[in-house]
């Protein structure tokens, strides 16, 4: 569990990057932003159901952020 979460965080950082050099118009600015705070929140939510040891629960939100990821960088194309 916890690798994966690790290779979700650096392919988020890594695709953090990419946008920060992209010009975004005002709208997508506001969109990313939201789904940037919906992500971060995401791998909160993963960390502490981890660490309160609800494996599942985890793993729901894993997969939850793992399908955001791919629905924002198709967004973004």
């Amino acid at each position: 569990l916890g690798s994966g979460q690790v290779t979700l965080q650096d392919e988020w950082t890594q695709f953090e990057e990419v946008i920060s050099k992209k010009s975004l118009t005002k709208a997508q600015q506001d969109a990313w932003e939201t789904d940037r705070m919906s992500l971060d929140e995401g791998f909160k939510s993963i960390k502490a159901h981890t660490e309160a040891g609800d494996y599942a629960g985890a793993m729901s939100y894993l997969k939850q952020v793992r399908d955001n990821l791919v629905k924002i960088k198709e967004s973004v194309k």
